[in-house]
């Protein structure tokens, strides 16, 4: 099995979406719920009123920790992002590119190809992600971020 490795950023996962769920993303709504600052990760959770009218949850996960909303902007803006959702679409049909393109966040490993519902691995995301990621600059204000740590101000003014 080969992986690859690329730079994978927000322009990345948009303008990879499959055309299919890129025109189904207008009902959905999404909300930021909170801050995991053990994995740096942003948790969603989002509805489509026009499919199954379930909520799914969605996650962003970041390579370092944001301690305030512009931190949140600038590493979704200017660094490899990951992410992961629990609906179907995403952990049957996008999950194994997602981990084998290195963009799959913590836990979530698929090492089985989806061979008959996605064979030519067509798609970067699912609906909620393409919609918390079009979204993100919105949502991310809603935030609780985590303090900065202590002595981290004191180092910057020396």
């Amino acid at each position: 099995m080969y992986r690859l490795f690329l730079e994978v950023d927000k322009d990345f996962l948009i303008n990879q979406a499959y055309t299919h769920n890129i025109s189904r993303n207008a009902m959905i709504i999404s909300v930021a719920k909170d801050f995991d600052k053990l994995h740096n990760m942003i948790h969603f959770v989002t509805k489509d009123f026009k499919g199954t009218n379930r909520p799914h949850h969605c996650s962003i996960q970041f390579p370092d920790t944001p301690y305030s909303y512009r931190d949140a902007i600038d590493l979704f803006l200017n660094s490899d992002l990951k992410v992961k959702c629990d609906c179907e679409d995403f952990k049957y049909r996008r999950a194994y590119k997602a981990t084998m393109l290195g963009y799959n966040a913590y836990p979530v490993n698929e090492l089985r190809p989806a061979k008959i519902t996605n064979p030519l691995n067509k798609g970067s995301v699912c609906k909620h992600l393409l919609n918390v990621l079009k979204n993100f600059e919105a949502l991310a204000k809603y935030v609780k971020y985590p303090p900065p740590p202590k002595g981290e101000s004191d180092e910057d003014s020396e």
